[in-house]
């Protein structure tokens, strides 16, 4: 990567960085573009060349946290995993992503909101389910019948589901949570 092109990401990430502790800490209302950019270490005007309002950096914000989980549950050493194995890999993923990430209670509180500024909560996630699902559907592991948009609506609720009570209630013990997962999504997705 060229120096400036590698300037240009450390700037996004710094943005993403604040914007994120700022959408956490004073919600969408009480965050302010000129204290993002203050605490991003950017002017003002940079912010706004790649998000032109607070509504699409909130959307920027959101869709870096879609992008970390897609890629925590598309790891090559998962998709190589056997059914029904692969369940338990990509939920532990997801599990522990959301662990390391610092503010994902308020993120994920303000995603639930923001369907209101234009961003559909879980998009690409449930759309790389359903990746999943249908090579699942070709590989004959999941039963013929079952439409994999739908059960990837079904997954992503039951993720963020079990991702909201680990945050509730964090002395929950993560692999009983995951085995929860894993066994509902086995007994109505895949063949006997």
């Amino acid at each position: 990567m060229g120096k400036r092109k590698q300037n240009i990401q450390e700037k996004h990430e710094r943005i993403i960085g604040s914007a994120t502790k700022h959408f956490a800490t004073h919600g969408f209302e009480g965050t302010k573009m000129a204290n993002v950019a203050q605490d991003a270490d950017v002017a003002v005007g940079t912010i706004y060349l790649r998000y032109p309002n607070k509504s699409a950096l909130l959307t920027g914000v959101l869709d870096h946290y879609e992008d970390v989980f897609v890629n925590a549950m598309s790891k090559d050493q998962i998709t190589k995993i056997q059914w029904p194995d692969r369940f338990e890999a990509m939920f532990g993923s997801l599990m522990e992503t959301a662990r390391d990430i610092e503010h994902i209670g308020p993120i994920m509180a303000l995603s639930s909101h923001s369907h209101i500024h234009g961003h559909i909560r879980g998009a690409k996630i449930r759309s790389e389910i359903k990746v999943n699902i249908e090579k699942g559907k070709n590989d004959g592991v999941f039963k013929s019948g079952i439409d994999a948009s739908i059960a990837a609506s079904i997954a992503y609720s039951m993720v963020d589901g079990a991702m909201m009570h680990m945050m509730l209630k964090p002395d929950t013990d993560p692999s009983l949570v995951i085995g929860h997962l894993c066994d509902a999504c086995t007994s109505w997705m895949m063949n006997p």
